[in-house]
């Protein structure tokens, strides 16, 4: 994906705004969404998340990968591409510079000048799923609920039941089903929990840990099949 929008002209779904630009990334910092980094010649993803914007000096640092391998992989190519769902799709290219170094806690980049965002609409939140149910166990406790929301490395789900967890807290398993009938089972850890007073549920966001191979592979396409289907709606709704 790198040099492909080289054109002052922007592409669709790009946003070229500095502002605007700002603004994204510093609701995925403030609502501490999960980044998705994949390498530069790579396939697999990585969880990071931004945890700091300098917007002064135009640069901003990612939370250190904790897979060692590909630790040492992002510091020698340097390249990647980064993925985060917060009331959208936002997705950026970002390169680290030649002085950083293999001990670093954080990646420092460029704030992109552009950078690609997919809105969500209402009447067709993106990726949701709101038929399948979910189970976390964790603390001597098990809480049902139903998902809400999913990507290829969190999810959100809705529930009435006691949620015993605080965020950074780890549940010790969450079982969910994909559309088509694919069962993921994983440890999650959890990002925020609140309360619907509407609804009477609360909403837990969760980074999905520890997910197999063939578990990511079965996501993304799901995700992919999802995106296409409310997109294939959205449009069906128009005519």
């Amino acid at each position: 994906m790198f040099g492909l929008f080289k054109s002052k002209k922007l592409a669709p779904g790009m946003v070229g705004e500095s502002a605007r630009v700002i603004a994204l990334l510093e609701e995925i910092k403030s609502q501490a969404t999960v980044l998705a980094l994949r390498i530069a010649g790579s396939e697999i993803w990585h969880n990071s998340a931004v945890v700091a914007l300098d917007p002064r000096h135009g640069l901003m640092a990612l939370k250190r990968i904790q897979d060692e391998q590909g630790h040492q992989r992002i510091i020698r190519v340097r390249r990647f591409h980064a993925m985060a769902r917060c009331n959208g799709v936002v997705s950026f290219n970002a390169e680290l510079p030649d002085t950083t170094k293999p001990e670093q806690t954080r990646y420092v980049v460029r704030i992109p000048k552009t950078i690609e965002y997919q809105e969500r609409r209402l009447g067709g939140v993106a990726l949701t799923v709101g038929a399948a149910a979910v189970t976390v166990v964790g603390k001597g406790c098990m809480v049902r609920g139903r998902l809400s929301d999913i990507s290829l490395t969190g999810l959100e789900f809705r529930t009435r039941d006691m949620v015993p967890f605080r965020p950074n807290e780890e549940a010790s398993s969450c079982t969910f089903q994909l559309p088509g009938g694919v069962s993921i089972s994983c440890r999650l850890k959890i990002l925020t929990s609140q309360l619907d007073t509407m609804t009477h549920e609360t909403r837990v966001r969760g980074e999905m840990l520890e997910l197999t191979e063939h578990h990511h592979r079965e996501l993304d396409r799901s995700i992919a099949r999802l995106a296409q289907e409310q997109q294939e709606s959205r449009q069906e709704t128009r005519r």
